[in-house]
């Protein structure tokens, strides 16, 4: 007999922001560690040169470099945070219907439907109140943990399922 796990999860704000927060933080600063490396070394050399009194055009063509990366985070926090917490303001409910079972994920709102496979899920993780769901390296589904079943998270928590 194939496993098949039903549920109905109800999203908040606060879980939508901590997945968004988990996932700038994981993917901007400790997946790029030498990018920030890079950018402290700027920060001091333009800092030296500034201290030599040098303020030219090579001074705040470095200044622009460095400004750049901080830049990109917060535009990606924001985005990410807009469209996470609009969907939730959307909803009529703030709920969702999931079905685990040996196809994939197939999760239905008011907003729509849609059925992940699970050779499509490359990552998932763990948070405290919820599973992050990651079909590439920036999409991703949250899944508040709140109202489901034990052995549906067991099944969840099985290696890529492989079809299987």
């Amino acid at each position: 007999m194939t496993a098949r796990h039903n549920f109905t999860v109800t999203y908040d704000g606060r879980i939508l922001r901590d997945a968004v927060r988990a996932f700038v933080l994981r993917r901007c600063f400790r997946e790029q560690k030498r990018l920030w490396l890079v950018e402290i070394a700027m920060l001091i050399f333009l800092g030296w040169r500034l201290a030599q009194g040098h303020d030219g055009w090579i001074e705040m063509l470095i200044g622009a470099v460095v400004l750049v990366p901080p830049a990109l985070v917060v535009v990606l926090w924001s985005a990410y945070t807009r469209n996470s917490l609009g969907k939730l303001h959307r909803m009529r409910a703030p709920e969702a219907r999931f079905v685990l079972d040996q196809r994939g994920i197939f999760a239905a709102s008011d907003l729509g439907e849609t059925l992940i496979p699970w050779d499509r899920i490359t990552e998932v993780w763990q948070r405290p109140e919820s599973r992050m769901i990651f079909t590439g390296p920036s999409p991703f589904i949250t899944l508040p943990t709140r109202d489901i079943p034990e052995e549906a998270l067991r099944f969840l928590r099985r290696p890529l399922h492989n079809g299987q």
